[in-house]
């Protein structure tokens, strides 16, 4: 029997055996590459969105400050001046406001035009047509 040789003098079979185990090595590499990344995308999708009510609530107030002075200062505020003070804490309760009217906004237009929640996933539609 004949045995034939692939690489470098290396028998076929063994050859095979060295490429599934890169192979299988390179897959499972790429799994826990996927797994993580599916984590931080979980992780980040949990994370409350900059300026929200949440985000109001769950953030400290010196990084609050931060993200405003960084608005503030493309603005042309210098930092440190009365006026800088000003324009974050401005911005703060603009963005506040802003929430305000957006739940306000949306509480008003869940309700249906009978007094209910509007939350029966029924919709109707009334339409006129003149002649």
């Amino acid at each position: 029997m004949k045995l034939e040789y692939a690489i470098n003098g290396l028998p076929k079979l063994l050859v095979f055996e060295i490429f599934g185990v890169l192979i299988m090595k390179i897959w499972l590499n790429g799994l826990k590459i996927c797994a993580m990344l599916k984590f931080l995308l979980l992780a980040a999708a949990c994370a409350p969105q900059v300026g929200s009510d949440r985000w109001f609530n769950e953030t400290s107030v010196k990084e609050v400050n931060f993200y405003y002075s960084g608005i503030c200062q493309n603005y042309g505020f210098r930092s440190g001046t009365q006026v800088f003070s000003e324009c974050i804490q401005r911005e703060i309760n603009q963005q506040k406001h802003r929430n305000t009217v957006i739940k306000n906004n949306n509480s008003n237009t869940s309700r249906s035009v009978f007094g209910g929640t509007g939350k029966s996933g029924v919709t109707i539609v009334l339409t006129e047509t003149f002649d």
